[in-house]
């Protein structure tokens, strides 16, 4: 016989955590891909007109960078390293939340790993949008902007979520002693 909500309404709590975490992580990926074709900005300054830079063509930029990696900025490279470290973490965490709920070691490095390059890129390319918009009225954020702004943040209340109860001893601390 079953306790009045032990066993049955843990395994319950555990399984509506698990489910959330999956939306958000599932969010986090689907934004992610989404912000691929969709426009990142307008900028109205340009030489031929207006020209909208599009998701896929910071693919572009990023392979300009990581061909001469000397030339880069301190700045552009804790921004790239952080867009890359935070994209991997959300390609890969929809898919390993088996392993992330099992395992305390694995969840906190994909945190700490999603944390740290969140936090960065987030920092460095939000300063570096608003710079635009302030010192440039001919740049407009389009809704890729948003995009690429939120999925890592998704993820990372995806893992939060995930991160679940410890498990419970078996021995009650008056016993142990």
């Amino acid at each position: 016989m079953r306790d009045s909500g032990g066993v049955e309404n843990g395994w319950r709590a555990r399984h509506r955590t698990g489910r959330l975490a999956r939306v958000l992580l599932g969010l986090g990926w689907a934004l992610f891909a989404v912000m691929q074709v969709l426009p990142l900005f307008d900028d109205t300054h340009s030489i031929r007109g207006t020209r909208t830079d599009w998701g896929y063509q910071l693919w572009l930029e990023i392979f300009k960078m990581l061909r001469y990696p000397a030339s880069l900025e301190a700045r552009d490279g804790i921004s790239l390293s952080g867009y890359l470290l935070a994209m991997l973490c959300v390609l890969v965490a929809p898919f390993a939340v088996k392993l992330l709920q099992s395992s305390r070691l694995l969840w906190w490095m994909f945190f700490m790993a999603m944390g740290i390059s969140t936090l960065a890129f987030s920092v460095l390319t939000a300063s570096s949008l608003m710079n635009a918009v302030v010192l440039d009225d001919g740049f407009r954020i389009r809704l890729g902007t948003l995009a690429l702004l939120t999925f890592p943040y998704f993820s990372l209340a995806g893992l939060l979520v995930l991160r679940g109860r410890r498990p419970k001893s078996t021995q009650e601390p008056s016993e142990s002693l």
